[in-house]
């Protein structure tokens, strides 16, 4: 459902989910702060609590830090 939910909305989000798994910076800010709801939300939030189990909660808090000072320029 996850894939097909993001695929209706122009998101590639294994390539994204990917890039996030390799530590790319810009991908796991874009793939924590993806609107996505219903049955897809709850997979796409097991999906976050894995990333974060992979790359640690300290990577994904510095890049979680770092998107909230640049949203504030």
């Amino acid at each position: 459902m996850l894939l097909i939910v993001s695929e209706q909305q122009s998101i590639n989000y294994s390539h994204l989910l990917n890039e996030a798994v390799n530590g790319e910076e810009v991908a796991v800010c874009q793939l924590a702060l993806l609107d996505i709801y219903d049955c897809a939300g709850y997979e796409h939030g097991i999906v976050i609590v894995d990333l974060i189990v992979l790359i640690g909660e300290e990577h994904l808090s510095s890049h979680s830090m770092e998107l909230s000072q640049k949203k504030k320029r």
